[in-house]
């Protein structure tokens, strides 16, 4: 396996292949990277395969089945590492860890032998203990590289969707999407305090929607079905308008952060990550088997 970028992505993924027996080679320009394998290492399971550092792009992939792209999120960036890539390694699975961009951009420039082979394989942060990957195929990925890396996901544990064409965030992001702007919505109108938003979908609908989707959840309201209880929701939901989308950067997005901060500090304490961590272990070991 072959890992670039070694961010908190790229550290986990790696961390996963090896702990399932691969070799792992990793490439990142950053400074600190010997030192960050070493301490991956050291904390890998009894048994896993070390992780070792590559000399270069060309290093890492050149016998590599399959390389996990966690670079920089701009199209640029990851045009130039697919055609450093191939260059490299024409048979080679291109894997990119992209949250939003599309694989058809990311392989406009290589020929369609080398298209057919990339796609995104989006995780969820961080991807040794979230089960999801979701696989998006481009307009040349080929059903074959689709089928290969959806057995190879499955095999290390992850569950795999595939989706049957490139849509702009895939499925996981565009939920995302939705319900934090409702979020910031609720908190910047002064409707709920952001512990008491968190809340809400910590004791409701994320456990919920942990077990059964929402599709499915929906489906399983009455014995008569979805399309009875859509009927049965469609007057209380048709009350409550759609709001516009946040811009991310603008005036309310910053009023919003800075109430969050407000509560919860300016990013993870250490302690709260650890438990973040511990707490999602816990989850996920109990949701094996639905």
């Amino acid at each position: 396996m072959a890992v670039i970028g070694y961010g908190t992505i790229g550290e986990s993924f790696a961390k996963l292949f090896a702990e399932h027996g691969y070799t792992v080679k990793v490439s990142d320009v950053r400074d600190d990277i010997d030192e960050l394998i070493e301490k991956t290492n050291a904390n890998l399971v009894e048994g896993a395969v070390t992780i070792e550092k590559a000399d270069s792009v060309a290093d890492a992939v050149s016998e590599a089945f399959l390389v996990q792209e966690n670079g920089p999120e701009t199209l640029e960036f990851k045009k130039q590492m697919v055609a450093d890539v191939y260059a490299a390694n024409p048979e080679i699975i291109f894997a990119s860890s992209s949250s939003a961009l599309l694989p058809s951009d990311i392989a406009a420039d290589v020929a369609d032998a080398q298209a057919a082979r990339v796609l995104i394989a989006h995780p969820f942060n961080p991807p040794h203990i979230l089960p999801l990957v979701e696989l998006v195929p481009g307009e040349r990925t080929s059903e074959e590289t689709m089928t290969t890396t959806r057995d190879f996901y499955e095999k290390l544990g992850k569950a795999a969707v595939s989706l049957n064409r490139e849509i702009e965030g895939y499925i996981a992001n565009r939920f995302q999407k939705r319900i934090l702007d409702e979020a910031l919505y609720l908190l910047n109108e002064g409707f709920a305090s952001p512990e008491d938003i968190d809340k809400v979908m910590k004791n409701s609908l994320g456990i919920r929607w942990s077990v059964v989707g929402p599709l499915e959840a929906v489906n399983q309201t009455t014995p008569k079905g979805i399309e009875f209880t859509l009927e049965f929701l469609k007057p209380s939901f048709s009350n409550i308008p759609d709001i516009p989308a946040y811009d991310y950067t603008g005036e309310e997005a910053k009023k919003a952060a800075r109430m969050v901060e407000d509560v919860y500090g300016k990013g993870p304490a250490e302690e709260a990550k650890k438990n973040h961590d511990t707490y999602l272990e816990r989850v996920a070991e109990a949701l094996e088997g639905r």
